[in-house]
This record gives structure tokens, C-alpha cells and sequence, in this order.
């Protein structure tokens, strides 16, 4: 990433994760269970990277540009020894409050970092993974492939959530509408184009989200977990149906999120 456009993602995210300084810290319990005992058919990409992963128990994990999500919690809920590390000094200082008021400190490493600079030895993982965080760093993708695999064990895994266009068509339609929260300097949705520099290094899969989804935020505000019981029912029917319009072939094309689940070649 050029200089200049790392230092205004930086400014955003600064600004952006200044605005969370009073969230709770404490991840509540409907989110443990989810995310901890996921379905083994998951109707949501977060499910499916959660049930993915595992039993972590022993397994060092790099969460791959943090943020301030909850995510770094949940993995060592899980077991892990966990790295993380992210552009933002605000997200860093809540990821270290949020692993002490879950008394998962002792298991927790953050530092501040780009993605394009990260500290770590070869082989240091067992897993890498990666939530919404990719599609920020587009200019760097050619790269990021060798790097994590330099970082990863032989054999070891990296899963990645990303934000995806595959239909120009539908990309140039959805920019009419109000789909899309603020964006941040650098970010776009990945392409194909984009995700194809991670077969040289990687034997790759690709599992493909939401359609009618999209429109989750019209239906509920905030979590689903903490939203009224009519908004869940309505958010989980659109999301079954997504999975019975994924199951049409070539409908994937319509995705808006791809899971890309990675083996490092050895």
C-alpha cells in the first residue's frame, strides 16, 4: 500500500475506533454460544469461518488487522494462543481491554502494524484469519499471498471473510443503492482477479454468502443476538433463502461475501 493511502486509512481508522471507546467489553453470552458452538450448516459466513476453525486448543493463531472486533476474544475463548494486530493504536487499546474484562489476557498479544510490515518469524502460525480486512489492502494482494505463507507452519491454514463483487453488472447496479456504510480510503470489493493471487501459494477453496442479505441492515440495527424476535426470524429466513439461491448453479456469482478457506502448500 502506498504511503500516502496507508497513512489515510490509518487517519479513518483512528477516527472510527475513537467512536467505540465506550462499547462493552464484555462479549455477551448469545455470542459466545454462536460463535463458539457454531451449526455445522452455517446459514452466516461468521458461523461457517467459526465451525472452519475448529477445536483451537494449542494452536498459535495471527487474527489478521483486528480492529475492535470481538473475534480475538473468541479465539482464545477457543483455545488459542492469539496474535492480532492492526494499523488503528484505538483498536489495539480496546482489543487489550476487551481481553482482560474476558479474562482471556494471559492468551492475547496485540500490536500495532501494517499488514505490509508484520514482525513475525517463519512459521510462526498454525492459522491465520481474517475478518472483512483484505478487501483494505487490494494494492497489496499480489504480495500478502508469499507473506502469509512465510508465516504460516508448513501445512498450516489461513480463512479469510471478504466483501466480493464477481458480477459487473450487479457492482454497477448496487452503487445506485444505499447498500454501504462509510468507506474508508483504501478499501473496495475484492474480484476474482483478486483472489486467484492466492493460488500459487495456497490450494484454495471458496464458499460464497449472502444475496437477498444484503439487506440485513433495513431489517435489524445491531446485532442479531440482541435484536427483537420478529428481526431474527426475518434475517434468518432471508439468509436460508440465500443458501437455497447459492445452491443454483453459477447464482454465486451474486455473492456479496466470499469465505476463502486456505491450505498452505508445502
Amino acid at each position: 500500500m502506498e504511503k500516502a493511502i496507508r497513512e489515510a486509512e490509518k487517519e479513518w481508522h483512528e477516527a472510527h475506533y475513537e467512536l467505540k471507546r465506550g462499547q462493552d467489553l464484555v462479549v455477551p453470552e448469545a455470542i459466545r454460544k454462536r460463535y463458539l458452538h457454531p451449526r455445522r450448516r452455517a446459514q452466516f459466513h461468521l458461523e461457517h469461518v467459526y465451525h472452519e476453525l475448529g477445536d483451537l486448543r494449542g494452536k498459535r493463531v495471527l487474527y489478521y488487522g483486528c480492529g475492535a472486533d470481538n473475534s480475538t476474544v473468541l479465539l482464545a475463548l477457543k483455545g488459542a494462543e492469539v496474535f492480532a494486530f492492526d494499523l488503528s493504536e484505538h483498536a489495539i487499546r480496546l482489543q487489550r481491554a476487551m481481553a482482560a474484562a474476558n479474562g482471556v489476557a494471559s492468551r492475547v498479544h496485540v500490536l500495532v502494524s501494517a499488514a505490509e510490515e508484520l514482525p513475525f518469524s517463519a512459521g510462526a502460525f498454525d492459522i491465520v484469519v481474517g475478518i472483512a480486512i483484505l478487501h483494505h489492502i487490494p494494492d497489496h494482494l499480489s504480495s500478502t499471498p508469499g507473506e502469509l505463507a512465510s508465516i504460516l507452519r508448513p501445512g498450516g491454514r489461513a480463512i479469510f471473510a471478504e466483501p466480493v463483487i464477481r458480477n459487473r453488472f450487479l457492482g454497477w447496479f448496487l452503487r445506485l443503492l444505499p447498500l454501504h456504510d462509510a468507506t474508508s480510503p483504501g478499501e473496495r470489493q475484492l474480484t476474482d482477479a483478486d483472489l486467484e493471487h492466492f493460488e500459487t501459494d495456497f490450494r484454495s477453496r471458496r464458499v460464497f454468502f449472502s444475496v437477498l442479505s444484503r439487506l440485513d441492515r433495513f431489517i435489524c440495527k445491531g446485532p442479531l443476538e440482541t435484536a427483537p424476535a420478529a428481526c431474527r426470524l426475518l434475517v434468518q429466513a432471508v439468509h436460508a433463502l440465500d443458501g437455497m439461491i447459492l445452491r443454483v448453479p453459477f447464482a454465486d456469482r451474486l455473492a456479496a461475501i466470499a469465505v476463502l478457506d486456505l491450505l498452505r502448500k508445502s
